[in-house]
């Protein structure tokens, strides 16, 4: 896409939301009732969960065998010392009436696309799903956005706020972006900074998911309706992001996880 504002669509501008989670009916519900804004439908399929074996082959490639009985070692002792903690708080189950659910077993497959195509959408927006591909993110006219929580460039990839707390950020990055073939790499639409606790109370990894799901995902639904309106009147404007050399993040692992609490902990005893 080049930089530019986006000539004015048709009256009755349609979209979709690409989800595999209930997250995208958060935002379907922000942006119901929008003047000329027509939600028409919550697209979804599962998260893909990849077989035990090909875990497994994926952790001995990246640790050694040896490293790998300590990671499954670490991950088996933090599940033992969680056990009987209240569950970590989920997404409300937000299913608002007049917008209608279509579900398939991949967003990627002939059957989802083809429903897609038939729809004949403005813009798709992408909250909480797995890496889509061209074939997908380029049937609506004017192809798809995506919520990132994460300050971008430099902070790709997952999970919201994670990293960032390891790395003594003092504050994370909310932004829409548009969707391209390369992981959270498109021109940004609109984003925002929010204040980040360096030293919060309780286990670190259930600060940062209640932290995400409660503070991050409100501003960003935000910027979302906010972005959608803009591309439906023909103003929106994309700047693409810094030139950046570094790799999305991934997921921690048990290490990963050790060293952000220990971390927190010192932050706390500095606090006094």
């Amino acid at each position: 896409m080049t930089n530019g504002a986006l000539p004015v669509p048709p009256a009755g501008f349609r979209v979709i939301v690409l989800t595999c989670s209930d997250l995208g009916w958060e935002t379907a519900s922000e942006l119901l009732g929008m003047e000329g804004i027509s939600v028409v439908a919550v697209v979804s399929a599962p998260l893909r969960t990849p077989a035990l074996t090909a875990r497994l082959r994926r952790l001995r490639k990246r640790y050694g065998t040896a490293g790998m009985l300590l990671e499954l070692s670490a991950k088996l002792v933090s599940r033992l010392a969680a056990f009987g903690e209240p569950p970590l708080e989920q997404p409300r189950r937000l299913r608002p009436q007049g917008v209608q659910e279509l579900r398939f077993a991949d967003l990627h497959g002939e059957d989802c696309l083809t429903a897609i195509r038939q729809l004949q959408v403005d813009l798709a927006i992408v909250d909480g799903t797995y890496i889509l591909k061209p074939d997908l993110f380029s049937i609506p006219r004017l192809g798809a956005v995506n919520l990132h929580c994460g300050k971008l460039p430099e902070f790709r990839g997952s999970p919201p706020a994670f990293w960032e707390l390891m790395n003594g950020e003092n504050e994370v990055g909310v932004s829409v972006h548009k969707v391209t073939e390369r992981l959270d790499d498109g021109p940004i639409y609109n984003e925002a900074r929010v204040a980040l606790d360096l030293a919060p109370p309780g286990d670190p990894m259930r600060f940062v998911h209640t932290y995400w799901m409660n503070t991050l995902r409100g501003v960003g639904r935000q910027l979302i309706a906010k972005t959608v309106r803009e591309i439906a009147e023909g103003r929106a404007v994309a700047s693409p992001q810094r030139p950046f050399a570094g790799s999305p993040n991934r997921s921690p692992d048990a290490a990963a996880v050790r060293e952000v609490r220990r971390r927190v902990a010192l932050r706390r005893a500095e606090r006094g």
